[in-house]
């Protein structure tokens, strides 16, 4: 599978870029699980990738949060980006979203979370629950930074989709306001940190 851009390779090993919008072709009908390798020709690069879910819908019906992995924040930013590569669409045109992570954290998870992503695919993110949230919120997270935010605009994107009720971030942690600050934490996956501020973990 191709994928165009000089940052693409680095974003799908960071596992920000979880989703891939294409026009339907049977040349993306990949099988959930299938490893498939990402060809980046603009860097030279190749990335191994685990297919976690395969959706083919009107551009319309992708939801935000399906949208926001892909560095999307709305169908209409999403259908002027597109355009770029396929002049003809609009919000009613049938999309090919299909998800998927670096082999690599893929076999991180323990056994349980990989039987359980293949099974529940993109809808296990909009769980209340967040079972996978060291998959989806670690991406949702990453674009949040890359658009310049820190902590308040992470706990924004956070209440604003009912993903979790923070109240008291902004003054605790006023020092990862800063997107350089957010990103520093949101790189170190194994601190106490990353759990309790990317994941939103607490102590018991």
């Amino acid at each position: 599978m191709i994928f165009y851009g000089e940052r693409v390779a680095q974003l799908l090993k960071l596992d920000m870029k979880l989703l891939t919008l294409r026009k339907p072709n049977m040349k993306y009908d990949f099988e959930i699980g299938e490893v498939i390798e990402a060809n980046c020709p603009d860097s030279g690069e190749k990335v191994r990738l685990v297919v976690v879910d395969n959706l083919k819908k009107l551009l319309k019906d992708f939801s935000l949060l399906e949208l926001a992995l892909d560095g999307y924040d709305g169908v209409e930013s999403a259908a002027y980006d597109l355009t770029k590569y396929y002049p003809d669409i609009d919000e009613r045109t049938v999309m090919q979203g299909v998800v998927t992570m670096t082999e690599d954290r893929f076999l991180k998870l323990s056994e349980e979370k990989q039987k359980l992503l293949l099974e529940l695919g993109f809808s296990a993110a909009e769980d209340v629950d967040q079972p996978l949230k060291e998959v989806f919120l670690h991406a949702w997270c990453g674009w949040v930074i890359t658009r310049g935010g820190g902590i308040r605009e992470w706990r924004g994107f956070l209440l604003n989709n009912d993903l979790a009720s923070i109240y008291d971030w902004e003054e605790e942690y006023a020092e990862y306001e800063e997107a350089e600050k957010l990103a520093e934490i949101w790189l170190d996956r194994e601190s106490p940190l990353y759990r309790e501020l990317i994941l939103v973990e607490t102590e018991e």
